[in-house]
């Protein structure tokens, strides 16, 4: 079964019927390693990432933004948001685009502004990543702080990745790893 239709039964009990009326709306994208994955969103449409790692891009920014992983869910645009994933390995996303999402929010009232709550729970963890990794002075620690809140995650990324992430050199993210005994699955 999708995460994705797990999530919904988590929000609220779903039939048999349901979960096959729900299926109908719902697409499977395969992202090669570096292929783009491009919305333009309207709405709230939503996805879930069954396999694989992403990083998404925000029209205004030229570094990652976000990463996400095996069962993360994001949402797909918000008010006319452009959004640019990028497939760090090899991913498969399950999605529901927006007027989809906007025709089963009328017969399951419980995903109303579903993705409207994941956006700002997501905007206020970047917010806060911001304040643990890009207020502090050292690059080591930046790395070092990343490493240990995200342990799975940092294990996945390239060295390359996570220095973008950060602002950082990928040398700095090797000696960082180095001391913490950290290398890359």
């Amino acid at each position: 079964m999708s995460r994705l239709l797990r999530y919904f039964k988590a929000l609220q009990k779903l039939s048999a019927e349901d979960v096959s009326y729900i299926s109908g709306f719902m697409k499977t994208v395969d992202i090669a390693p570096g292929e783009d994955w491009i919305l333009h969103g309207t709405g709230a449409g939503i996805a879930c990432i069954q396999t694989g790692l992403i990083k998404r891009f925000s029209k205004e920014s030229k570094a990652a933004s976000a990463f996400y992983e095996e069962g993360d869910i994001l949402v797909l645009g918000f008010k006319e948001h452009y959004m640019k994933y990028v497939a760090i390995e090899q991913t498969c996303i399950h999605y529901i685009e927006d007027d989809d999402m906007i025709h089963l929010c009328e017969r399951y009232p419980v995903l109303n502004h579903v993705g409207t709550k994941l956006y700002y729970v997501r905007e206020e963890d970047k917010r806060i990543a911001e304040r643990q990794f890009f207020n502090v002075q050292s690059p080591i620690e930046r790395v070092q702080r990343f490493i240990w809140h995200y342990p799975r995650l940092a294990s996945r990324l390239p060295d390359s990745e996570l220095a973008e992430y950060l602002f950082i050199s990928a040398t700095i993210v090797g000696t960082a790893r180095k001391k913490r005994g950290l290398r890359i699955i």
